[in-house]
């Protein structure tokens, strides 16, 4: 079983140090496991999970899908395996609390997971996030938390993707 804190929440890897994700709302161990490894970028888990019948669209008790969790880490591959088993380009059909997987790969300057994201639909429009709404562009550049200020290295390519 995976190690959690006194909390419940479940240890990834360090990136960056310390992180740790909500545990499913479904708590089973095969969810937990789907969510480290999405989290972690462990695509061949994702894979692997995926073929066994975990369900790509599972949530954490915050409303956090594993998809979510491979944007916001930057694991354009592992976003690419989610999106081929099924998961849902907008992380889940509800307003959620930690935003769409779109928003934050985007403010957090992953220019391939935006790629893969916008490729395959994931909606420009539908941003939410407990400060923000409105479009991906305007929350990317008005974001007080953003990494992908202007000056950037991706910043142009990430705004014309949002475009």
């Amino acid at each position: 079983p995976l190690t959690r804190t006194p909390s419940g929440r479940i240890p990834i890897a360090d990136n960056p140090p310390n992180s740790k994700i909500a545990p499913p709302a479904i708590d089973t161990p095969q969810n937990c496991e789907f969510l480290k490894a999405a989290a972690d970028g462990d695509t061949r888990a994702v894979q692997e999970l995926l073929k066994a019948g975990v369900d790509p669209n599972n949530t954490t008790t915050d409303n956090a899908t594993p998809l979510f969790y491979a944007a916001h880490y930057g694991h354009a591959a592992t976003v690419e395996a989610l999106l081929a088993g099924g998961a849902s380009s907008d992380g889940c059909e509800q307003e959620h609390t930690t935003g769409t997987p779109l928003f934050h790969a985007a403010r957090r300057g992953h220019l391939e997971c935006v790629r893969v994201l916008v490729n395959a639909g994931a909606s420009k429009d539908f941003v939410a996030d407990g400060y923000h709404k409105g479009k991906a562009i305007d929350n990317v550049c008005q974001s007080s938390n953003a990494r992908v200020p202007p000056g950037h290295k991706d910043f142009d390519a990430i705004i014309a993707l949002l475009s």
